[in-house]
């Protein structure tokens, strides 16, 4: 995974859906993304500026993946969200 096609700026911590999907929280970008197994970047949750609100975070490091269900804790703003998979 490079650093130039998917714009990480500060990787973290990371997780893997059954479907080989990889998370990973990129803590500079402020992001959380959601790549293929195919390699192809399928989600980004954050808008690369640090915010607060829905889909939004600020220093995010750390993912899981429970089921249907991605924990992430956003640092930046002292939480822990929880994002459903569809």
């Amino acid at each position: 995974m490079s650093r130039e096609k998917y714009g990480f700026r500060g990787v973290r911590y990371l997780d893997t859906m059954e479907d080989g999907t990889l998370i990973a929280a990129d803590k500079y970008t402020h992001s959380v993304k959601f790549i293929g197994a195919d390699g192809t970047l399928r989600l980004q949750l954050g808008s690369g500026k640090s915010a607060r609100g829905d889909y939004q975070l600020t220093t995010p490091e750390g993912v899981e993946v429970r089921g249907n269900q991605v924990w992430i804790s956003d640092s930046g703003n002292d939480r822990i969200v929880r994002y459903l998979l569809r």
